[in-house]
């Protein structure tokens, strides 16, 4: 038989609200010291968002770039913008405690290189940043995700679910959202994001 795993010693219990109404059927319990994991809820972090849940959505419209001769993608805004909140994380947890995950390589790449700019070390007790395969098993304290697409034309329409990387594809999206144990924010354009079909 099947054995489906609802005790989560991982999260803050509202980090857990989302993926136990997409994935366990509302059945997910979280049984983290709630007292360790919300170290976040009333943070400055949060900015004006409800800050008893340690959750944060940031738009932005940044632009969605290639390089020659790379199918990768990144988003230099998204860069800045995800990057401010990792070194705000790692100021309360510890760079260690901090993970940035994206989609494409090329994102990854950009991050490292402006957390190296910055003095922000991604090796070893670092900031961790990358792919969701390379997050999966794993948890930070605090997660940065940043989404990359965005549309040149915005009344052009997604027409397919790889459109918009691991977003649309449940197990990476389950995996990219449960890695946080006390704040998880979220790096995108609201509108790619919103007409994902």
């Amino acid at each position: 038989g099947v054995v489906k795993l609802v005790r989560n010693y991982r999260s803050h219990k509202e980090l857990l609200s989302l993926p136990s109404a997409m994935f366990y059927e509302g059945e997910l319990r979280a049984c983290a010291n709630q007292n360790e994991v919300g170290r976040f809820v009333g943070s400055p972090l949060l900015r004006g968002a409800n800050d008893s849940v340690p959750m944060l959505f940031v738009n932005v419209e940044g632009r969605e770039e290639r390089e020659e001769y790379s199918q990768s993608r990144f988003n230099g805004a998204e860069v800045e913008v995800a990057m401010r909140y990792a070194i705000e994380g790692a100021a309360t947890v510890g760079a260690a405690e901090v993970g940035v995950i994206t989609p494409y390589r090329l994102q990854a790449d950009k991050m490292k290189a402006a957390l190296a700019s910055r003095g922000i070390s991604t090796g070893g007790d670092g900031v961790r940043v990358g792919t969701v395969e390379e997050f999966q098993g794993m948890e930070r304290h605090v997660i940065v995700i940043s989404t990359v697409r965005a549309l040149e034309d915005v009344s052009r329409k997604f027409n397919s679910k790889r459109d918009i990387g691991f977003v649309a594809d449940a197990k990476r999206f389950n995996v990219a959202i449960t890695r946080a144990r006390s704040l998880l924010v979220v790096v995108g354009n609201a509108f790619v994001l919103a007409h994902q079909q």
